[in-house]
């Protein structure tokens, strides 16, 4: 198989998936649930969003991880898909819990609040080497600098 395993979802696009990007699911998952004192669950794998958090058996927050394969310095901003930024917004509004991004880069991890990222700095933009129709799409650029950090980087 190449870089990423691909399956086809129920409603005919594709989900790409790699033992590195399970890990670090994994460690966001353990860091989460260390730092914000909560259980992680990931929604099902056609949801728009990756997780939500839960505190006493009710749900307390909504999640999407973004797994980056470089250092929190090196570029100024982190693409948000303008898709995850609405589904986000709408789960928020829709159950009046919080919503974060989260972007774990290869030195530390972050998150916003949903509601602080400013989405009127919008691009098209996404991989130059297209695996999907959906490679490029409008997308947030979020600062590094609004990330609030997690764990030992705060």
């Amino acid at each position: 198989m190449s870089e990423h395993d691909r399956f086809v979802n129920s409603d005919g696009t594709f989900h790409f998936s790699n033992p590195e990007d399970a890990a670090k699911e994994k460690a966001f998952i353990d860091l989460a649930e260390t730092e914000w004192k909560c259980s992680m669950h990931r929604y099902g794998i056609t949801a728009p969003v990756d997780f939500y958090a839960s505190r006493h058996g009710r749900p307390a927050a909504h999640v999407e991880l973004k797994a980056r394969s470089h250092a929190s310095d090196r570029y100024d901003t982190v693409f948000l898909s303008l898709r995850k930024w609405l589904a986000l917004q709408l789960l928020s509004a829709g159950t009046g819990l919080p919503a974060f991004y989260a972007v774990a880069f290869t030195d530390k991890t972050g998150y916003i609040e949903i509601q602080s990222v400013n989405a009127s700095r919008v691009e098209v933009n996404g991989r130059n080497a297209q695996r999907t129709r959906t490679d490029r799409e409008p997308l947030i650029h979020v600062p590094v600098a609004s990330l609030q950090w997690m764990g030992d980087n705060q």
